[in-house]
């Protein structure tokens, strides 16, 4: 193959991977995220999680939160846990409004309960602008199955229970309580962080 079709090539899937949202850095932190998830270089794949995080990468730093939580690199730190859930939900990560919606409900992690803060959480994990599928339920699914072990996986499997999580949890509290949640999502919404 002469070495100007081969270029053609790579610059025709750089562009691809570009207009499906794979980057070399994002799949360079799937690949950290399957490492762990495989249970292969679990250093490495801390390295590169964290190197994303501190980069600004939502999803990263929500995965370090789980990492902090879970002490899956190291010892267990709940402070440095919700630092990073924070900031990664603050950036608009699906699974990190999920993961702090899911402490606030319970109230563990060092979180104190809080339905309102777990239905805001929800609330907005539901409502976040995205691109929605054609696909039929079975399709969708066998899409999520495809995904396991990336980042994607965790956005789109939050995007799909935050809803109904978020619809149990509401009929636990008081109307004044769902509408004090739904005014704070607003307000989040808004940029009145």
């Amino acid at each position: 193959m002469a070495i100007g079709n081969r270029i053609s090539r790579l610059v025709a899937l750089a562009a691809l991977m570009v207009a499906c949202g794979v980057t070399p850095a994002r799949a360079d932190l799937d690949a950290a995220v399957r490492a762990l998830h495989q249970s292969g270089d679990i250093s490495g794949a801390c390295k590169e999680i964290v190197t994303a995080g501190e980069r600004g990468d939502a999803a990263a730093m929500g995965q370090l939160g789980d990492i902090y939580m879970n002490g899956t690199c190291g010892a267990k730190d709940e402070a440095l846990a919700r630092k990073w859930h924070h900031r990664a939900a603050e950036s608009g990560d699906a699974y990190a409004q999920m993961t702090l919606a899911s402490h606030y409900r319970i109230g563990d992690g060092g979180y104190a309960k809080d339905l309102v803060q777990a239905y805001k959480w929800y609330h907005l994990a539901a409502t976040a602008p995205k691109p929605r599928s054609k696909a039929t339920k079975g399709e969708a699914f066998n899409q999520l199955m495809a995904l396991r072990g990336t980042l994607e996986f965790n956005d789109t499997a939050a995007e799909l229970q935050a809803a109904p999580q978020r619809d149990r949890l509401g009929r636990k509290m008081s109307p004044a309580q769902v509408a004090e949640a739904k005014k704070l999502a607003v307000k989040w919404r808004a940029g009145a962080r």
